[in-house]
């Protein structure tokens, strides 16, 4: 299921960009091309160090773990962020179950679509410092050292999703986790359920609710 106006995108799961490096699924006004969740990881999982051809950020919905950046390892708990600009060689490893939360922005230079590996595809040119936040910091505004981040917030929300009706002034992205997600976008009624994105422009007129669960949640 798609749904899109002037002023709202609505995926579905299946629909939210299932082969990861599409830059042409989101709309054109968005900053990111990917806010997706991950279920069901486990204990051990984790990937090599690697770089991209794009800024890239991971959110832990729970367990616990490592990130590296740069060589520099940080603690991961639930609702931790890990932020990797273009050309941050970086790499985690967990140490219980897990869940994630995938977003990236668009492919810039080679337009690469592939974990870079340094031994492989040459030295990375390193863009800005990474950036590890914890789930108290997430609701913003988030500082990073260039100013690089792209977005103001972004965290995980546990319980009744709620959000009074009005006018938004930065485009924000509503990702239903556990529990299903109302959202309404000028006067249009949508139900999310899990892995289900609704993403809404600066400018629209919205609202939302919905059952106790987990949500995730960005703005720009």
């Amino acid at each position: 299921m798609r749904f899109e106006t002037a002023t709202c995108a609505i995926l579905s799961r299946e629909d939210n960009n299932p082969a990861y490096w599409d830059d042409d699924v989101y709309p054109e006004w968005t900053v990111l091309r990917l806010f997706r969740y991950f279920p069901g990881q486990v204990i051990g999982a984790g990937v090599e160090p690697h770089y991209h051809d794009c800024d890239e950020i991971w959110l832990f919905i729970d367990g616990v773990g490592e990130a590296w950046l740069d060589g520099e390892p940080q603690v991961v708990k639930p609702g931790t962020f890990v932020f990797t600009p273009q050309g941050v060689v970086h790499r985690f490893q967990m140490f219980s179950d897990f869940r994630n939360a995938a977003l990236r922005t668009r492919l810039v230079g080679q337009r690469r679509g592939v974990h870079l590996i340094p031994e492989t595809h040459g030295a990375p040119v390193k863009t800005g410092d990474g950036l590890v936040v914890p789930a108290e910091a997430g609701t913003g505004p988030i500082v990073h050292p260039q100013d690089r981040f792209p977005l103001s917030e972004l965290r995980v929300s546990r319980g009744a999703a709620a959000a009074a009706l009005e006018t938004i002034s930065s485009t924000e992205y509503w990702l239903a986790i556990d529990g299903r997600l109302s959202v309404d976008v000028d006067g249009t009624t949508i139900q999310l359920a899990s892995g289900d994105l609704a993403i809404l422009r600066a400018g629209a007129t919205r609202s939302v609710a919905g059952e106790p669960g987990v949500h995730g949640f960005a703005r720009e």
